[in-house]
C-alpha cells in the first residue's frame, strides 16, 4: 500500500471547532488549490481521518448527457411534459 507523504501537525481549537495546519505542498498533491477556499471531503475509516478533494459540480450538459428526452416525451400522451404543480414562487409572464 502506498502510504505517500506523512507528517504530524497539531490539532488546534478555533472557537467551537478544531483546525489543522496543512502544508500547501501537501494539499497541492491531492489537487487542492491553496489560493482560494476549497471544499474537501472528510471521512473516518477506523482510527484514520481521510481528507480528499471534493468532487466538483458538473456542468448541466454533463448531467443530461445520457438523458433520453424523446423516450421521456413519448410517455406523455399529448407530447407535453407534465411538470406538476408549482413548488415555489414561480411566475410566468
Amino acid at each position: 500500500m502506498n502510504r505517500g507523504v506523512s507528517m504530524q501537525t497539531k490539532l488546534k481549537r478555533c472557537g467551537t471547532e478544531y483546525c489543522l495546519e496543512l502544508p500547501a505542498s501537501m494539499l497541492r498533491q491531492i489537487g487542492v488549490e491553496t489560493e482560494a477556499a476549497t471544499t474537501v471531503s472528510l471521512r473516518v475509516v477506523g482510527q484514520q481521518l481521510i481528507i480528499e478533494k471534493a468532487a466538483t459540480a458538473s456542468r448541466l450538459s454533463d448531467r443530461f448527457r445520457n438523458f433520453d428526452y424523446e423516450a421521456e416525451l413519448a410517455k406523455q400522451s399529448n407530447h407535453e411534459y407534465d411538470w406538476h404543480g408549482d413548488v415555489g414562487q414561480e411566475i410566468l409572464k
